[in-house]
C-alpha cells in the first residue's frame, strides 16, 4: 500500500539506518560483581565475583572492566557495537580529550 502512495507508516519509516546516528555521549555506572549482587555481562555472561563492571547509566547491559580493555586492545572497532553503537564509550573512556579517560 505504501509502494502505491497510501499514507501508511513502514518499517523503514521508523528505523535509523546504521551509521545515520552518532555514539551519544552518556554517563557510566561502575560497580562490582558480588555474590550477593551478581552482574550478568553482554561478553562473558556472569562476571565473577570480585569483578568490575560497568554499563551506561540507568542499564542493566554491564560489561567487565578487564574484557573491556581487551576487547579495546585487540579489536576497538567492536567496542561501541557492544551497545549497538548507542553509545560514545571510546570518546569517553578511552580519549586523551576526555575528562574519565583511563588512559
Amino acid at each position: 500500500l505504501a509502494s502505491r502512495g497510501v499514507p501508511l507508516t513502514t518499517l523503514v519509516d521508523v528505523r535509523t539506518k546504521e551509521g545515520d546516528k552518532p555514539p551519544q555521549p552518556t554517563d557510566w555506572d561502575c560497580a562490582m560483581c558480588t555474590v550477593e549482587e551478581p552482574k550478568s555481562c553482554l561478553y562473558s555472561f556472569d562476571a565473577e565475583p570480585n569483578t568490575k563492571v560497568i554499563s551506561p547509566i540507568g542499564t542493566t547491559q554491564w560489561i567487565s572492566l578487564s574484557a573491556l580493555n581487551r576487547l579495546r586492545r585487540t579489536d576497538p572497532t567492536k567496542v561501541e557495537p557492544m551497545w549497538h553503537s548507542q553509545y560514545a564509550i571510546l570518546s569517553s573512556w578511552f580519549s586523551d580529550d576526555s575528562t574519565y579517560s583511563l588512559l
